[in-house]
């Protein structure tokens, strides 16, 4: 018995040993950081818990606010799980008011969405945009239409008529991650637009088109060619609901075609556009108009009568949706699980008045999480992405969060949606002057740990502080 207890203790001696070294590196190591010419005027963050345990086992500056880039990703996904649910599906549905007589449908085609984001996405084999036009005409067709006399509306309330979140810059909004979201999304909100580039250096660059055809009435054209391996540092300048914008900066040279992608100023809109097209190609003709519901209410109108059910539509598996945010950070999806979260929990007469908002969902996620234990302003945000430079959590509030999904009948699927960086499983968050991770790692002794590290208002390149970080990173292996 007496062998035992003195076993025991030295394991215990050991591990308390191991753990102060650990901390002293660690402390070390960020102090080091901090005093950096890349953090002269920026500040660093650390914390890290026994993952088993939850027992704190280093925290630098981990309750202070930090602006988190898209480490912000894994409370708007946990958040999501928990108050959406893991079967959470969206769905589009396809309906028509009036009658049908002769093969003309008197009447309007109605298209309703609940916000799913992957509605026309081409990373789902069940969602790409042909593929969903043709079962859409095909349900129109089966149903004896050749012809409709009335308008195509799209229906977005569900959401409410401002897709971007307050706080995010005009330099993002007009590319792709800074689609906005709507209760009507296609294609990811998301266009290409094709280039040609000069041969030289500031030689111009010529705008060939765009893939799909857009409704863009003018994109003032400041490209010019830069160096070459350059890389594509072009940027568009283009608000929600605009037809007309910039596009300036560099992209490489003798690149034919160059292909940059840009935010859908008016998704709804634009697919009812293509829907039109497909209807026309099948030989269906539209005598009224194209009309979203945001336009309907300009015109003291609105979307009424839920009509008859031609066609439905799920989004994939929601742990489908949640690996894609999480590893290809696709903010769109982000924004939409807020928004979805604000409508899930609203009142339905509140809801067809206004539609749900980010400030909504929001909310409910930071009220979620203070009963969970975290403080409100431990988590103060204006999105579900990370984009806006005005958010602010803290480390600890990122590992708080961490450490509830592990415990959680999801885990798995949240766990297997982490990009692996380096044997890490961890979702790493960047905007301008700011660079970060959190995750899950286990070390050489197989100690596992839960992290965040962030530091803000760094002044050296994205390559050169995440080499610095992994220096902190690598201590925890």
């Amino acid at each position: 018995m007496k062998r035992i207890i003195v076993g025991w203790c030295l394991m215990l001696a050991f591990t308390g040993t191991f753990a102060q070294d650990l901390s002293s590196q660690l402390l070390k190591a960020i102090q080091t950081l901090e005093k950096s010419e890349a953090l002269k005027y920026g500040m660093a963050g650390l914390y890290v818990v026994d993952s088993k345990t939850g027992k704190e086992l280093f925290s630098y500056n981990g309750e202070k606010g930090f602006a988190p880039a898209s480490t912000l990703k894994v409370i708007t996904a946990v958040s999501a799980y928990e108050l959406l649910g893991q079967n959470y599906r969206f769905n589009t549905e396809i309906r028509y008011g009036g009658v049908i007589e002769d093969g003309i449908l008197y009447g309007n085609l109605i298209i309703s969405g609940t916000g799913d984001p992957a509605f026309g996405s081409d990373r789902f084999g069940t969602t790409e945009a042909q593929k969903m036009l043709t079962e859409i005409t095909d349900a129109i067709e089966k149903a004896g239409i050749k012809k409709i006399k009335g308008n195509l509306l799209a229906d977005e309330s569900r959401f409410d008529f401002h897709p971007a979140p307050q706080g995010w810059i005009w330099e993002d909004l007009g590319n792709y991650f800074g689609a906005g979201v709507w209760g009507l999304n296609w294609r990811e909100n998301k266009y290409q637009l094709r280039l040609k580039t000069g041969k030289s250096e500031n030689d111009p660059v010529s705008i060939l088109g765009t893939e799909p055809e857009m409704n863009i009435h003018t994109l003032v054209n400041e490209l010019k060619t830069g160096k070459p391996n350059s890389g594509d540092n072009a940027y568009i300048f283009m608000a929600p609901y605009a037809v007309s914008g910039f596009v300036r900066g560099t992209v490489p040279p003798s690149v034919q075609p160059y292909v940059i992608s840009g935010a859908m100023p008016d998704a709804p809109a634009q697919f009812l556009a293509e829907l039109e097209r497909e209807l026309i190609k099948k030989g269906i003709e539209v005598e009224g108009e194209k009309l979203t519901a945001l336009q309907m209410q300009l015109n003291d109108n609105q979307i009424t009568g839920s009509g008859e059910l031609l066609a439905r539509f799920h989004s994939p598996k929601f742990d489908s949706l949640v690996y894609w945010f999480l590893q290809k950070s696709i903010n769109l999806y982000g924004e939409a699980f807020v928004k979805a979260i604000a409508a899930e929990g609203k009142p339905a007469d509140a809801l067809k008045s206004t539609g749900a908002t980010t400030a909504e969902g929001i909310e409910l996620i930071r009220n979620f999480w203070e009963s969970k234990g975290i403080q409100k302003n431990a988590i103060r945000v204006e999105d579900g992405s990370g984009l806006s430079p005005r958010n602010r959590v803290t480390p600890k509030a990122l590992v708080t969060v961490m450490q509830y999904a592990r415990l959680r009948p999801w885990f798995k699927a949240f766990y297997e949606g982490l990009p692996v960086v380096n044997g890490i499983h961890m979702k790493s968050g960047t905007i301008g002057g700011v660079r970060g991770y959190t995750g899950y790692v286990q070390s050489k002794t197989g100690k596992q740990y839960t992290f965040a590290i962030v530091v803000n208002n760094h002044s050296t390149t994205t390559t050169a502080i995440t080499r610095e970080l992994w220096k902190i990173l690598d201590l925890l292996k």
